[in-house]
């Protein structure tokens, strides 16, 4: 499975209409986004039979300059996460992406869709020394709008866990 097999996929479902609204609903100063014009359902449907694509593939989607190639790397990496046979392994080569191409992940519905499973799925069941000296290398001088999403990621998933453990008798 390859990025341009992925894109020429989604070309398929290309519609006018659908260029005009997203074209309407994105506005970004300062940074251009090109767009398809293609329904996120059928986007989200596409990206699960993905699902397979290696790593690198997903990173080329990740780093185009189409919107929805860029939400399809990020879907395909959310229901990668989410499947219940990933590897430990395989959840810290999905974070590390991510974290590594953080960047191209430029509007929140991006974010919404990756960082629960992407990133706080990885942080959930990492040891709690890996995620706090993670956040604490990410913190050093960074003033990117998207990070803050993950720091209260981050808080949100050190309470949950606080609060499981007290569920279990174990705090």
């Amino acid at each position: 499975m390859k990025a341009k097999e992925f894109i020429t996929e989604l070309a398929k479902f290309k519609s006018k209409s659908e260029l005009d609204n997203v074209q309407r609903f994105f506005r970004y100063e300062g940074k251009e986004s090109k767009f398809i014009g293609v329904k996120m359902s059928k986007l989200f449907a596409l990206a699960k039979k993905f699902i397979q694509m290696p790593l690198k593939e997903i990173e080329k989607l990740l780093m185009s300059e189409y919107y929805e190639a860029r939400m399809g790397a990020v879907s395909i990496m959310d229901f990668k996460a989410r499947n219940k046979k990933i590897t430990p392994e395989e959840k810290k080569e999905l974070f590390d992406l991510y974290i590594s191409k953080h960047n191209y992940v430029d509007n929140w519905d991006m974010v919404d869709r990756s960082a629960p499973y992407v990133v706080g799925g990885y942080l959930y069941e990492a040891p709690e020394r890996s995620y706090t000296n993670w956040l604490s290398r990410r913190m050093c001088g960074s003033g990117e709008q998207q990070l803050l999403q993950l720091i209260i990621l981050y808080v949100l998933v050190k309470l949950m866990t606080l609060l499981r453990l007290q569920k279990f008798g174990r705090g």
